[in-house]
């Protein structure tokens, strides 16, 4: 018996170099050897996800020739597959490696029975991330791979994914673990290890995504969002054997757009229409992510209804022409009013604008005379640079002006002057000579040089007539 054994693990040795299993076709079982390799390939944008995976003598066949009485021991697989293969886009493993975790006896043959299937992950490409904070994904569904980010840094830290969905809308996170099985290994007795998987960041709050050793789930759920917007990282690198995905899908349905003439009001999944105009009450029920029920159509106001006709109205062959005449005729009404304003305007100002009041004491307007010389008063003055006559009356008190109040309207004296004045004509100037000079005489006043030729007139009269 140990001979038979030691020939089968020879056996077994020598072929596993030789013999691999290309497994091509998804969704089918495949049996698998214990002296084979598995191969799993998936095309570019996909990952293998192993579906089942049995180990043992399940039955008669090409593996399995004879039966010793253990046909039907079996044991279930799919975890330790999980680690050597599901989450990446080719695995390859030898069967030999679940030798041992069996229930049947180690010295029979056993096989594998495996079915798998590929999945499609979101695509990135490294220069997705290059002049970008982010990725943004606004499908309603999507999986997120850890292989990604390790072979492209899609989703890390330096380049997340933002999940956004309308308003209205929520989103809902599962997560796929591939490694469970490896830390499940650790005796239970020592203290649980924890391996962090994906930072959810919402708003202004975060939260972290571990899965433990003592974590017995394949998958499971990990978040729902309370908003339409979420950021998430993946942590994951290539030499490590944590492999997971990451399954989000949009929940509920978006805020209903209020129809026209109408009014909404949602509460969770129903939604409430209420007609403006008339008494019709709709409702519509929220199913996946769409809103089901019948919707009518709300009456319009009459407002509209009256602007509904002027519109109707304006596409006839004469509705621009009445448009036309129309701005045409408040164009011309806005004119005459305008005018009209300006025109009474100027009136009110032209009132209100003070009126020259003269004084007769500081300015007579009455028209100027030429005195001519029969109107010389009998005495004369005489100056050396005029020659005209006057009568002066040194001792005369100043005439007393009648009562005047002056109006507000009373423009000051120079100011009327100026106005009435007539450019060059000559009225009056004062003489030349200073007061001083003057000299009273026979009752009148003459200059000094005046008096000076009387005296000298009066010698040579006097001399004349001695």
């Amino acid at each position: 018996m140990a001979r038979d054994f030691q020939r089968i693990r020879e056996r077994v040795r020598q072929e596993t170099a030789t013999a691999s299993v290309r497994l091509a076709t998804e969704g089918a079982a495949h049996e698998l050897c214990q002296w084979e390799t598995v191969q799993a390939t998936c095309a570019p944008g996909q990952v293998v996800v192993a579906t089942e995976a049995t180990y043992g003598r399940m039955k008669k066949s090409r593996c399995v020739k004879r039966d010793f009485g253990f046909i039907g021991c079996q044991w279930d697989a799919l975890g330790e597959v999980d680690k050597l293969c599901s989450g990446r886009q080719f695995c390859s493993f030898p069967v030999t490696n679940l030798h041992g975790l069996h229930d049947c006896p180690n010295d029979l043959t056993a096989y594998l029975r495996l079915s798998f299937k590929c999945v499609t992950v979101m695509p990135c490409q490294r220069e997705m991330c290059e002049g970008s904070d982010y990725l943004q994904l606004t499908a309603p569904s999507g999986i997120l791979s850890s292989a990604l980010v390790a072979d492209t840094g899609c989703g890390s830290q330096t380049c997340p994914w933002v999940l956004r969905a309308r308003p209205g809308q929520h989103l809902n996170l599962t997560l796929m673990d591939f490694s469970h099985l490896d830390q499940l290994a650790v005796d239970e007795s020592q203290k649980a290890t924890c391996q962090r998987y994906v930072s959810i960041r919402e708003d202004l709050s975060s939260k972290d995504v571990t899965s433990c050793s003592h974590d017995y789930a394949r998958e499971r759920h990990i978040y729902e969002s309370t908003t339409n917007s979420i950021q998430l990282t993946l942590f994951a690198d290539r030499e490590s054997s944590v492999h997971y995905l990451i399954h989000y899908e949009v929940v509920g349905c978006p805020d209903f757009d209020p129809p026209q003439y109408a009014e909404v009001t949602r509460e969770g999944s129903s939604v409430r229409v209420l007609c403006i105009a008339s008494p019709e009450v709709y409702h519509l029920t929220c199913i996946g992510t769409e809103w089901q029920g019948k919707l009518g159509i709300c009456p319009a106001l009459q407002t509209d209804q009256n602007e509904d006709r002027f519109s109707q109205s304006s596409k006839s062959p004469f509705g621009m022409l009445v448009v036309v005449g129309v701005g045409v005729a408040l164009g011309v009404v806005v004119g005459v009013l305008l005018l009209a304003a300006a025109l009474l305007y100027m009136r009110r100002r032209s009132r209100e604008s003070p009126t020259v009041n003269r004084n007769p004491l500081l300015f007579d307007a009455s028209p100027f005379r030429e005195m001519g010389k029969q109107y010389a008063p009998s005495s004369l003055i005489y100056t050396p640079e005029h020659n005209y006559t006057t009568t002066l009356h040194p001792k005369r008190p100043l005439p007393v002006p009648s009562p005047h109040v002056p109006s507000e309207e009373t423009v000051p004296c120079r100011e009327c002057h100026e106005e009435h004045r007539v450019p060059g004509k000559h009225y009056y100037e004062t003489p030349s000579f200073p007061i001083q000079q003057m000299a009273v005489r026979d009752g009148r006043m003459h200059s000094a040089d005046g008096i000076f030729r009387m005296e000298r007139e009066e010698e040579h009269h006097s001399a004349r007539t001695n």
